[in-house]
């Protein structure tokens, strides 16, 4: 008790206040900051009503931190800033970074902090109006979050830092949405999240808040009203020493213990000479509540008629500079001044003191009336609006007011509706949009505003975005505003999962605008793009595609890149010659990284899998990373879904198992993050891939068993039903894996993926049907396989099924097929298919007796399949070796092969002379989780330091 005392009493110093009966959340204020410091998140609400004391305890919060050397980043929300997105989040983040050297801000914005920077530099000026965005920020916002607190350290103790927030029932949704993220993932970092809510406040951010509550771990302070003996302490510590006990008891009574209204009461009772005796007790006693709050107004009517009209004026700006709530007062400098001498100490500030009190600011707002409070809005927003005041400053005055038919008005709610869309915030949208269009703006901005608001309602969920658009239809003549309201709907019904209906709006936007129109390309690709994925709609697909091919396989693409990208996905599935699908594919990548700028990357996905099937894997990866940065820029998490996806498959090809397991991962948190899963399937597929290499079959049923409706996506389909094969055979189940193989290639085949590149399940099929003993149907499969990868000189798709001939062959036929499967595949960039025919080779020469020509194949086997990280196959490839005789070499092998993949390739990482934070934003984890996985790495490895790591893993150094 004596140290919690302590702690109030230094709290009580530091806040440059009173604080009485708040021991218990002081404590449990410093407990959280020692958590924090220790390396342990905690999230603390304070909770409570208006005048309770929750900002004294935030500003004695604030001073624990800085007791302890914590950073401390601190915010407040603002009740006529809930409009600005992600207000409250840069309020916590642009000073430091405005602190920073060029150097420590590139540093603070590198990896996937990147996501952020548009909230500080402003958004690409191309960008349209995007889905998935606000959850990349916010992605962004934690990384910027975690690359402060280790830059902040002191390089001996891992990275912290607290959060405060106060009044976050006014903070705008998306800080709050950042708020809940950051809080939800303390297993890395230090972070302590402190957020004081004001209970009883109507809004619309009540499931957000519930969030924080219904965090796990959440410590929720309610500050309870003082007691008589804490009111008696305090009216004679500070008011009036002498004060008699009824004159305290009916001061408690009439305050209801709420510190703030006992002020004003006090200040009252002081302003007016009352003695604190029993007679005053009485009249005390008299009070109601109600008539406490209206002390204020009494106080503002003691004030000169200068004073209450700057008062007047701060309240409606909230917060404002002196000059400008003097201008609306209708004051000069002069005058202005001086009465804000009068209602705050030291003017020539921003007038802060009543803005910051929400019961003195709602008590002159209530005193001016509704209709003169609306007035009173409506001319802040014009004022800040001649100024050039952000648009969502200016809107979340005009909210207040009534529709008046001004087209600046109209302007200005449309342009912070569009600038909430862009961060994501699509309810906010919504209700500004709307009342963008009370506003009756010009029939051409209306239908503008229409199609805007269409957007915004379909991100909401809302039900009114497709009858919006129609409206839009019905209304407007214009074949290009037609057009463009016809791809916005095609566009809004694909990402609704409504693929057909998408394809129908565009071909219906083709038919009307003229064919060279600029929306054309766009168009034609949205159809081609929503084809893809419905087999009814192929023959439309192949008919649309069909007249490009001819002069695509005489060397002469399409000159849209649009059109590039589907006609050379095409190409690669149909089998054509990688030397064909080359230049069409690098035609698709002439004028954008994602190709079609207003698709969020979709597009993307149609060249990049051309490249992935012919084996282009480096330039397939070129063009991803350049993809994401452009996707990081727009902050799409629709862009990094793709971007990841594929890089995921090109580091997979590639044997990178680790960087493949990363990109995974972060393409399905991004995926989950906008609640976008179209891509779903193709993810966990992938990611089920990588599981069985490591041996880890219930995390791949896992991934293939979420979010298993199939329906939607028959692509998707076909490839999670080979991850299935895959699985049932790692199983021993080879009946069930041939049925999954077989159901794979059904789906394909209806599909038109002829090209086993894309779909190598003939292969896989066939090691199962030798398992189930139907060797004939696995050597016609085979055949098939083989004639469609030569047709298409695919090297890797050859050498895959000359090994799957190998394995239906005996003797020496098997092991000239499989000598064949090693060579075909050393000229490719596959090196885990290369280890895997390696391991069938050798194992082959063994069982024939041929153990030395056996040994030095298992060998390079087992060496390439554990740099892979591909545990199982460097198992089998060690168990053979075995066989032959020959022990493995147990510094080369066995040390290294001790190692989760995970530690692997943060090992090799560091060999190579990356610093912690470069592997950190490499593999899409904290530094903590980097230093941990070194750390195991150096036990395993026996070894004490980066130069000894360097000879393990057979790095070269810094680079």
């Amino acid at each position: 008790m004596a140290s919690a005392r302590a702690a109030e009493r230094k709290g009580r110093q530091l806040a440059g206040g009173d604080l009485w009966e708040r021991e218990s959340e002081v404590t449990a204020l410093g407990a959280a900051f020692d958590s924090a410091v220790s390396g342990t998140g905690q999230l603390v609400l304070v909770e409570g009503p208006a005048g309770i004391g929750k900002s004294r305890l935030l500003a004695v919060a604030r001073s624990l931190g800085t007791e302890r050397q914590l950073p401390v980043l601190a915010a407040r929300g603002l009740e006529l800033e809930r409009e600005v997105p992600f207000g409250v989040a840069r309020q916590l983040f642009v000073p430091p970074l405005l602190r920073a050297s060029g150097r420590e801000r590139a540093g603070l914005l590198a990896g996937p902090a990147a996501l952020a920077q548009p909230l500080l530099d402003g958004f690409d000026a191309d960008a349209r109006l995007g889905e998935g965005q606000a959850g990349a920020l916010v992605e962004g916002l934690h990384w910027l979050a975690v690359n402060l607190a280790q830059a902040l350290a002191d390089g001996s103790s891992p990275g912290r830092l607290a959060v405060v927030v106060d009044d976050a029932q006014w903070a705008d949704r998306p800080s709050l949405r950042f708020l809940a993220h950051l809080a939800g993932r303390f297993e890395d970092v230090g972070f302590c999240v402190i957020v004081a809510v004001r209970t009883g406040e109507p809004g619309e951010t009540r499931d957000l808040l519930g969030r924080l509550r219904a965090q796990p771990g959440c410590v929720r302070l309610r500050p309870a009203v003082l007691t008589e003996a804490a009111v008696s302490g305090l009216i004679r510590a500070h008011h009036f020493p002498d004060a008699t006990d009824e004159f305290c008891r009916s001061c408690a009574h009439v305050s209801g213990g709420n510190p703030f209204l006992l002020e004003e009461l006090l200040a009252v009772l002081r302003a007016d000479a009352v003695a604190p005796t029993d007679d005053a007790a009485r009249r005390v006693a008299t009070l109601l509540p109600e008539s406490v709050m209206d002390a204020v107004v009494v106080n503002l009517a003691r004030l000169t008629e200068t004073a209450k009209r700057l008062a007047s004026a701060v309240a409606v700006f909230g917060q404002a500079p002196v000059a400008r709530a003097a201008e609306l007062a209708g004051l000069d400098t002069a005058e202005a001044e001086q009465a804000a001498d009068a209602l705050a100490a030291g003017a020539r500030k921003p007038v802060a003191r009543l803005a910051a009190a929400g019961r003195r600011r709602a008590a002159v707002l209530a005193e001016l009336g509704p209709f003169r409070r609306a007035r009173e809005h409506r001319r802040a927003a014009a004022l800040l609006d001649r100024d050039g005041a952000d648009a969502a400053s200016v809107a979340g005055h005009l909210i207040e007011t009534r529709p008046e038919g001004e087209a600046w008005a109209s302007a200005a709610l449309r342009a912070a509706g569009h600038d909430a869309l862009v961060h994501g915030e699509s309810r906010v949208a919504v209700r500004l949009l709307r009342r963008a269009l009370e506003e009756r703006p010009p029939p051409d901005h209306r239908d503008a505003i229409l199609i805007e608001l269409a957007h915004a309602e379909a991100a909401d969920g809302s039900p009114d975005a497709v009858s919006r658009l129609v409206q839009v239809l019905e209304h407007v003549g214009d074949p290009h505003t037609r057009g463009d309201a016809y791809h916005q709907l095609a566009r809004l019904l694909f990402f609704k999962g409504e693929i057909a209906e998408s394809a129908a709006a565009a071909e219906r936007g083709l038919a009307e605008i003229d064919p060279g129109d600029e929306l054309a390309a766009h168009l034609l690709s949205a159809q081609l793009t929503a084809a893809t994925f419905v087999p009814a709609l192929r023959a439309g697909l192949t008919d649309q595609l069909q007249r490009y091919l001819p002069d695509a396989r005489s060397g002469r693409p399409p000159r849209d890149p649009m059109i590039c990208a589907h006609v050379s996905a095409r190409m690669a599935i149909a089998g054509d010659p990688a030397a064909l699908v080359l230049p069409v594919a690098e035609g698709a990548f002439a004028r954008h990284p994602l190709v079609d700028d207003q698709a969020h990357g979709i597009v993307l996905g149609f060249p990049v899998v051309a490249l992935v099937i012919i084996d282009e894997l480096e330039r397939a990866a070129d063009a991803l990373a350049c993809a994401l940065r452009t996707g990081r820029a727009r902050t799409s998490l629709i862009t990094e879904t793709v971007a990841y996806h594929w890089s995921s498959v090109v580091a997979y090809r590639r044997g990178d198992l680790v960087q493949a397991h990363a990109y995974a991962q972060h393409a399905l948190t991004a995926c989950r993050t906008d609640d976008w899963n179209l891509y779903g399937p193709w993810i966990a597929a992938n990611l089920a891939q990588v599981y069985l290499e490591w041996g880890d079959t219930d995390a791949a049923r896992a991934v293939l068993d979420a979010d298993s409706d199939d329906a939607v996506d028959p692509v998707g389909a076909s490839l999670r039903l080979e991850a299935r094969g895959r699985l049932a055979s790692a199983l021993d189940q080879p009946g069930q894996a041939l049925a999954h193989f077989t159901a794979a290639g059904a789906t394909a085949d209806a599909l038109g993926l002829v090209s086993p590149g894309f779909l190598p399940w003939r292969s896989w099929a066939a090691q199962a049907a030798i398992a189930a003993g139907h060797g004939e149907r696995a050597a016609g499969l085979i055949a098939d396989e083989l004639v469609l990868a030569r047709r298409a000189g695919n090297s890797r798709s050859a050498g895959i099924a000359l090994r799957a001939s190998g394995l239906v062959a005996e003797g020496d036929q098997a092991i000239a097929l499989l000598s064949d499967s090693v060579k075909t595949l050393e000229a490719t960039p596959g090196r885990l298919e290369l280890a895997r025919s390696l391991t069938e080779l050798g194992s082959a020469l063994r069982r024939g007796g041929q153990r030395a020509a056996a040994r030095p194949v298992l060998r390079r086997a087992l060496d390439i399949a554990t740099s892979c990280g591909a545990q199982v196959l460097a198992g089998r490839a060690r168990t053979e070796l075995l066989a032959t005789g020959s022990r493995p070499r147990r510094i080369r092998l066995s040390g290294i092969e001790s190692l989760t993949p995970a530690e692997r390739r943060v090992a090799e990482f560091a060999g190579h002379g990356r610093t912690n934070t470069e592997i950190a934003h490499a593999l899409f984890v904290t530094t903590k989780t980097v230093e941990w996985h070194l750390a195991n790495a150096f036990r395993k490895l026996g070894i004490t330091s980066r130069r000894d790591l360097v000879i393990a893993v057979g790095g070269d150094g810094p680079s």
